[in-house]
C-alpha cells in the first residue's frame, strides 16, 4: 500500500514525523510531501499565483513552498503521478480539528484535495499544545489504522480522527462524533504598540458550556478518541427542495 503523509504544520513539525512513525508498520512505500513551513489556518488555498518551489531532503521526503493543499497537488501531479498513493494521511496536526475550525484548516484541507482527487484520506489531529501527548496519537492510530482503512466511504467523504488531550490510560475509548458548531470567535485587544498603533489577535472558539449528546467538543473533553465523517459536498439538499418551489 501506497501512502502519503501530509500536514499543515510543516514539514519539520513533531506531528508529522509522530504519524510517519506510527504507520511505518503497515507499509513500505511511505512518502511525505508537505509545506515547508508552518500553514495552519491557511485552509484550502491554493497558489494560483506563485509557482510551487519544492525542497529535497531524502528520497521520499520533500517540502513545498506553498499551502496544504498545493502540497497534495504536488505530489499527486508530480513525484507521484506515475503510480498514486492509495492512501493520504494528513496530521498529526497539533491542536483539535474540530466544530467550526474545520473550515479553516490545511490539515482538514489536505484530506479534501486528496478526495477530490478520488484518493481516501483520513486527517488526525492532537489535541493541546503544552506538553502534546504525542504518545497517544501514536497508540491510537495504530490501534485503529486497519479498521480506518477497511472502513468503506462514500467518494466524496473522508474521515478526521481528534485524540484528546489525554495520556493514553486516561483515553475511556474511540467514538463516532458529530461536527459541532461553535460561536464567533473572540478578539483579543485593542494592545498598543510602542510605535504608536493598536493591533489584535484572533481568539479562541467560543463554546456552548450546556452543550452535551455525541458533538466532537462534548467527547474530546470527555476523553474519548472521536472519528468524523465528513463530506466535501457543502449543498443543502433541503434547501435544494424548499428553492425549486419558489416561482422565480
Amino acid at each position: 500500500m501506497r501512502i502519503l503523509i501530509t500536514n499543515d504544520d510543516g514539514i519539520h513539525a513533531p506531528g508529522i514525523k509522530a504519524l510517519e512513525e506510527a504507520v511505518r508498520e503497515f507499509s513500505d512505500d511511505i512518502w511525505v510531501v508537505a509545506p515547508e513551513t508552518p500553514q495552519s489556518g491557511v485552509g484550502h488555498s491554493i497558489s494560483f499565483h506563485n509557482p510551487l518551489l519544492s525542497i529535497k531532503h531524502d528520497e521520499r521526503h520533500f517540502g513545498v513552498k506553498g499551502t496544504p493543499a498545493d502540497s497534495v497537488i504536488f505530489a499527486l501531479n508530480g513525484i507521484l503521478k506515475d503510480k498514486k498513493p492509495d492512501l493520504v494521511l494528513s496530521g498529526i496536526n497539533q491542536g483539535a480539528n474540530q466544530s467550526s475550525d474545520i473550515t479553516c484548516s490545511g490539515t482538514i484541507s489536505a484530506a479534501i484535495e486528496a478526495t477530490v482527487h478520488g484518493i481516501k484520506a483520513i486527517a488526525f489531529s492532537q489535541c493541546g499544545f503544552k506538553n502534546t501527548k504525542w504518545d497517544t496519537s501514536k497508540h491510537f492510530i495504530k490501534k485503529m489504522f486497519k479498521n480506518l482503512v477497511a472502513f468503506e466511504i462514500p467518494k466524496d467523504e473522508f474521515l478526521s480522527v481528534n485524540f484528546p488531550d489525554a495520556l493514553v490510560d486516561d483515553v475511556k475509548g474511540i467514538k463516532p462524533a458529530v461536527q459541532s458548531i461553535a460561536k464567533l470567535r473572540d478578539l483579543v485587544g485593542p494592545i498598543k504598540h510602542h510605535f504608536d498603533f493598536d493591533y489584535y489577535w484572533v481568539g479562541d472558539l467560543a463554546f456552548d458550556k450546556d452543550l452535551t449528546g455525541n458533538y466532537d467538543y462534548c467527547l474530546l473533553n470527555d476523553k474519548y478518541v472521536i472519528v468524523t465523517p465528513l463530506k466535501i459536498n457543502l449543498t443543502s439538499f433541503n434547501s435544494i427542495t424548499k428553492l425549486e418551489k419558489i416561482s422565480w
